[in-house]
This record gives structure tokens, sequence and C-alpha cells, in this order.
């Protein structure tokens, strides 16, 4: 399971940095095309954003990967000077639980408009046949793949004796 886990990692991070690199290069020769050539290739605005898009939703799933979402650390920093190294174990992991339970919210949420999205595709005003469904279909794999990587790092916490990062 650790193999495949870091095999997921690895593929979130390769795909959100082509995707961020994507961004960048279409946005900087989109900007030279306005100011040196004095017009904008049509559709690359939009290939733009959604670049970004993928990139955004493929970085918060490697985030999760590596345990690195936003987090206060004052309180952790705090509990791990106390001989009993349990209080430490038992705050990650109410942590753990508590960012599951949210993730698991919203992918609760997605799923209503996942079924919606492949019921009743919203197809492109530029090219008309490009299913513009794919936000969200890619929003709530994203969000499937954020849960397993917080049920791993949860079970390495509870096996783990000190409550490290498992």
């Amino acid at each position: 399971m650790k193999k495949f886990n870091a095999l997921l990692g690895n593929i979130e991070s390769i795909i959100a940095g082509f995707f961020l690199l994507v961004t960048t290069t279409t946005a900087f020769f989109q900007v030279l095309n306005r100011h040196i050539f004095h017009f904008a290739i049509m559709g690359m605005g939009d290939l733009c954003v959604y670049a970004y898009t993928i990139s955004l939703f493929f970085a918060f799933a490697y985030a999760s990967y590596e345990s690195i979402q936003t987090s206060v650390e004052i309180i952790p920093n705090r509990l791990a000077q106390f001989k009993n190294k349990n209080i430490h174990k038992y705050y990650c992991i109410f942590l753990d639980l508590l960012s599951i339970v949210i993730v698991a919210v919203f992918v609760f949420s997605l799923y209503g408009m996942l079924k919606k999205a492949i019921r009743y595709p919203e197809w492109g005003t530029l090219i008309r046949w490009f299913n513009m469904s794919w936000l969200v279909y890619a929003l709530f794999f994203t969000f499937c793949l954020c849960v397993f990587h917080m049920l791993l790092i949860l079970r390495g916490r509870i096996a783990s004796r000190n409550g490290g990062n498992g």
C-alpha cells in the first residue's frame, strides 16, 4: 500500500507541476502576443484557466499526500514538549479525523454534483463539442485522492508509537 501511495503522490506531483508549467508558458505567450503582435490567440486564455485548475486540484491532492495542509503548529509543538507523548499522538489523530470528516463532507456534496454532471453534460461555448463537466469529474477525483491519503496518514499515526507523521 505504501508503494501505491508513493506512486500516486509522484503522479500527482508530476501532473500538478506539468500543468503549472503549461499555465505559465501559456500566460507568457498570451502576454507576448498581446503586447508585441497586438492580437490574442483564440482559446489560449481558456487553456490557461483549465491548466491552472487542473494544477490546483492535483496540488491539493499532493498536499494531502505529503500531509502539508495549512495548519497551526503552536498547539502540537506545545503538546510535544510534554513527557507523555500520547497527548501529542491523540491530538494529531483528532486533527486527522477532523480533516477527513471535513473533506468527506465535500466529497459527499461533490457526489451530487458529479451525478448531475454525468446526467446533464455542460458543453463549451467556444468549442461546442467540448464537455465542460470535466471540472466536476476532476474535482471529485482529487478530493477522493485526498481522503485516501488522509486515511493512510491516520492509519500510520495510529500504528506509530510516538504519534509522528506515520
